[in-house]
Formats: structure tokens, C-alpha cells, sequence
């Protein structure tokens, strides 16, 4: 794990900024330190570093790391990389495989005993604070939905069968995990995303984002990396529809950087929509784009439980969202925002029901405006992981 902008990532930063620093001392190990969230780490929290992991997992070579080593540890990284993608066609299952066979050998133990080890994440992390961290209690939070991700589900259960509690963001993720490893079900809990409410309303009054060019359009953001799990090109597709029918009448921003970038835009140059469709980029800050949009605009083909449409509800922004197994834990449909199925056609006809009649949008802000986001702020079922034997109440 980087500190690059992202969904666990920020709900990391969230975690920290709201633990008691005069009950726990914090030690954080980034595989890559790096991000553009790094500067928002509590001062409290000491960063630590594990030479060999950071130059396994492609951050600058690091200085304690001799010239021989380095040479050995990019040698196995490649070679790694290479057998994993010839063994295994999954993203998921090539992961376990190059960290048991190529990288879980170079990397060391961690110094010292704790007396917790999380794993904010799943994969990687996981699996080095299971091997090389020693600590009284393993935690683990998983982000993403395991019923909709292709995993070698025995090797997983290896690492699963290891963990003192296993946590994971959303009822249905945590349905998914019970009937994936019913052996381990007793195990996992909810731990829904912890948002700062103060921190992101701050941070929206930054800046003024100008980044429409009509004051009459629908002004729709779409915040997320450009990978092919986002879906962008669906919002493209969708967008287009509207545009060709309600001409001057809709606009999208879509903030985020990745590997679909240059795709995305090759889209919206075949289908001539420069003057409505904006890739922005990555931005530290992107809340007060979504803080002067309409609505939020919401296409992944699976999610945990996603810590933007949380912060877009903090920001009064309903949200359109395709349909995907959890979406159901954040959106209601017509209450919040609007659920649409994953296709072009009927996600269009969701957008052209705002487009023509905005009172749609003032219903569901009124609704968000009422809701109660002291819930947001609740990390104590993550003590409660921490610590069992402790009942941590909501402050």
C-alpha cells in the first residue's frame, strides 16, 4: 500500500485522524512511500521503513540496500512478475502466487513485537503482515467484494485461518466472505468506512473549481482511477446519449488518473464530445469539484463499499449510480440518489429524467440533508478488533 489517492487510502487517513494517540502508538509501513496522501498522515503516527519491500514493490531503490541486493531483489521482482503472468491469468491469483514463490523470500522479518498487526488491505499486505509481521493479534480489512473478485480460494484460507478478525466494509462484503470461507465466518465483522466530516467540508471550501463552461448544464462529476473496474466509459457513453438528445444540457468531469487515461480519451474524441466530456486529471483535492457539481456519477462494475459516495453525501451531492451488489448499502433509490442498470441506454434515461426536471435533484438533496452523519465518524468496531475484550461505544 502507497499513500496514492484511493478509496483505502483514504480511509486510512480518515482511521488515523480519528484514533485516541493517548491509548495507542502507531507505527505506519507503506510498501511505497508515496501519494498524495502522505502529507495528511497524523504526526502522530510514526512512518517506518522495510528497505526490501519498498524496492520489491518499485520505489526508489533505497539507500540501506546495497548495490548486490538491489540487483538480486529487481531480478527476483522480474522474474516474479513473469512466471506469475505465464502461471496465472487472474490479477488476484498471480498475486499470491509471486508472493509465495518470489517475494516472500527477499523481504525479512519486521523488527519487534506487537500487539496488533493490521493489514488495511487485502493481497500483499496481508500476506506480509501474516509471514513477517510478529504480533498477539492479526487484523485484516478488506475493501472489495471477495464474491466478485476470481481467487484461489484455498491458498487465501491459508493466510484467513491466521487472522484474529477479519473485517470488511459493507454487509454484503461481509455476507460474500462468510459463504466464500464458512469456516472462518465467526471471525468477520463489519467495519464500515470511517469519514472526517469536518476535514473533507474544509477541504471542499479550498479552492472554487470553474471547471464548467455552461451555467445552464447539468454538472456531473465522476471521482476514481481510469481502470477498467470504474467503468468511465460507460459515464462517456451515457453522457453522449444525453448530449445528442438535450443538446448544451449536460456536462461530465471526471477527476482521477490510470492506465484507461489515453483510451478515454481516444471515446470521447470518436464520439466529438471535447466541449462536453473533461478528463481533469488527478487532484490532491477533489472535493471542491464535487462540491460545485450537481450530482455525483457512479459506474464501477463492483465495490465495497466506496468512500466517495459517503463524501459526496457529506457534500449534500446525490448520486446516480449503476447497479452493483452492494450499492444498496449507500444509495436508496429515490431518496439519496438514483440506481441504474450497468448499460448506456437506462443509465442515459436516469441522467435525461434530471436534465428535465431538476426538481428530481432538489427531492434528493433535500433527503441527504436530513440524514445523520454522526455514524460516519464510529471506529469502534475497529477497537473492538483491536481489542475484544474491551466494548468500545460509539462516541
Amino acid at each position: 500500500m502507497s499513500m496514492h489517492i484511493g478509496g483505502a487510502e483514504r480511509s486510512l487517513i480518515n482511521l488515523l485522524s480519528l484514533m485516541d494517540y493517548n491509548k495507542f502508538r502507531i507505527d505506519l509501513l507503506l510498501f511505497k512511500q508515496q501519494g498524495a496522501f502522505l502529507s495528511e498522515i497524523p504526526s502522530e503516527v510514526k512512518v517506518i521503513s522495510a528497505p526490501e519491500l519498498e524496492t520489491l514493490y518499485g520505489a526508489h531503490h533505497h539507500r540501506k540496500i546495497s548495490a548486490a541486493k538491489k540487483l538480486s531483489i529487481s531480478l527476483r521482482r522480474y522474474l516474479g512478475t513473469c512466471f506469475s503472468w505465464l502461471k496465472e491469468k487472474q490479477f488476484d491469483r498471480r498475486r499470491i502466487e509471486r508472493w509465495e514463490k518470489w517475494y516472500a523470500e527477499a523481504v525479512p522479518p519486521l523488527d519487534g513485537l506487537y500487539d496488533v498487526a493490521v493489514a488495511y488491505s487485502a493481497g500483499e499486505v496481508m500476506y506480509y503482515c501474516i509471514d513477517k509481521v510478529r504480533a498477539r493479534r492479526q487484523v485484516v480489512v478488506f475493501h472489495s467484494d471477495y464474491s466478485c473478485i476470481d481467487i484461489d480460494l484455498e491458498r487465501e484460507l491459508c493466510y484467513l485461518e491466521r487472522e484474529n478478525s477479519i473485517l470488511s466494509v459493507s454487509e454484503q462484503c461481509v455476507d460474500s466472505l462468510k459463504t466464500l470461507f464458512p469456516c472462518i465466518a465467526e471471525k468477520v465483522h463489519l467495519f464500515k468506512n470511517p469519514s472526517s466530516v469536518a476535514q473533507i467540508k474544509k477541504r471542499a471550501n479550498e479552492m472554487l473549481a470553474d471547471c464548467w463552461s455552461s451555467t445552464d448544464a447539468l454538472h456531473i462529476v465522476a471521482i476514481g482511477r481510469l481502470h477498467k473496474i470504474k467503468n468511465h466509459a460507460l459515464a462517456i457513453r451515457a453522457v453522449d446519449i444525453v448530449a445528442q438528445k438535450r443538446p448544451g444540457r449536460i456536462e461530465l468531469v471526471i477527476v482521477g488518473d490510470g492506465p484507461e487515461y489515453y483510451r478515454l480519451k481516444q471515446l470521447i474524441g470518436e464520439l466529438e464530445l471535447q466541449e462536453v466530456v473533461t478528463l481533469l486529471g488527478s487532484r490532491d483535492n477533489p472535493y471542491p469539484y464535487l462540491a460545485c457539481s450537481d450530482l455525483l456519477l457512479h459506474t464501477s462494475y463492483f465495490e465495497g463499499s466506496p468512500m466517495v459516495l459517503d463524501e459526496a453525501a457529506l457534500l449534500s451531492k446525490p448520486v446516480v449510480s449503476v447497479r452493483y451488489p452492494s450499492v444498496e448499502d449507500k444509495i436508496s433509490h429515490g431518496v439519496n440518489g438514483l440506481i441504474s442498470e450497468s448499460n448506456a441506454t437506462e443509465l442515459a434515461e436516469c441522467l435525461l429524467e434530471i436534465v428535465d426536471n431538476r426538481e428530481i435533484l432538489t427531492h434528493l438533496t433535500s433527503n441527504i440533508n436530513r440524514m445523520d452523519f454522526s455514524a460516519f465518524e464510529d471506529i469502534s468496531d475497529f477497537l473492538d478488533a483491536l481489542d475484544p475484550e474491551t466494548k468500545h461505544n460509539a462516541a
